[in-house]
C-alpha cells in the first residue's frame, strides 16, 4: 500500500513536470522493493525527457528484466532506440511490443517507422497498414503511409492532400499539448499506470 501511494505521488510530480521529485519518490521506492518495474520505467521516461538516452535505455532495460511479458516496455525500448538511430534494434522490440499486444496499433505504426527507416517500405506499408486496420482514426499512421507510398512512388494527387491534412492535424494537436492521433501519442511513450496493469 505504501508503495502504491508513493507511486501516485511521483507520477503526479512528474506529470507536473518536476522530474526531481518524482525521481526522488521513485528511487526511495526502489530501495524499499528493487523489483517495482513501473519505478525503474518511469525514470526511464525521465531520463528520455532528460536527454540522456543510454540511462534511458538502462532503466528501461531493468524494467524489461523483471517483466519482459509488458509490451509497452518494449515500445518504449524501441523509441528510446529509434532516438539513437538503432533502426533494427528499433524494429525488434517494436515486434516483440506487436506480439505481445496485438491490439496496439502504435507499436504496429513504429515498427513501420523502423521498417521504413532501415529501407524496408514494403514491409513498412504492411506494418502500418496492420496500424490504421486497428485505429482507423490514427491520423500518424495515415501520415506515415502516405509518406511510405511516396517513397514507394505510389502516392497519388489525392493522397498528396491526405498527407498535408494530416500532418496540419497533427501540428495542430501537438501545439495544443493533445497526444497526437487520439490515444495513440506521435512518440510512442508508456506511462505506467499501477491500475491498468493490475490485469498484467
Amino acid at each position: 500500500m505504501l508503495d502504491a501511494l508513493a507511486y501516485q505521488s511521483a507520477l503526479k510530480f512528474q506529470s507536473a513536470g518536476n522530474h526531481a521529485e518524482a525521481r526522488k519518490v521513485y528511487a526511495q521506492i526502489l530501495a524499499r522493493n528493487p523489483k517495482h518495474f513501473e519505478s525503474h520505467a518511469q525514470l526511464a521516461l525521465i531520463d528520455f525527457a532528460q536527454g540522456r538516452l543510454q540511462d534511458a535505455l538502462k532503466a528501461n532495460d531493468r524494467a524489461l528484466k523483471l517483466r519482459p511479458d509488458v509490451a509497452g516496455l518494449h515500445k518504449n525500448h524501441g523509441t528510446f532506440q529509434m532516438e539513437l538511430g538503432r533502426y533494427k534494434d528499433a524494429a525488434a522490440s517494436f515486434e516483440r511490443a506487436a506480439r505481445l499486444d496485438a491490439r496496439d496499433a502504435q507499436a504496429r505504426n513504429n515498427l513501420g517507422g523502423a521498417f521504413s527507416k532501415l529501407g524496408r517500405l514494403q514491409e513498412a506499408l504492411a506494418s502500418i497498414d496492420a496500424a490504421i486496420a486497428l485505429a482507423p482514426d490514427y491520423a500518424k499512421a495515415h501520415a506515415d503511409r502516405a509518406m511510405v507510398l511516396a517513397r514507394l512512388g505510389r502516392l497519388g494527387d489525392d493522397q498528396r492532400v491526405l498527407v498535408m491534412t494530416c500532418h496540419a492535424e497533427l501540428e495542430v494537436q501537438v501545439r495544443a499539448g493533445r497526444p497526437a492521433g487520439g490515444a495513440h501519442g506521435a512518440q510512442g511513450l508508456t506511462l505506467f499506470d499501477p491500475l491498468a496493469l493490475a490485469h498484467v
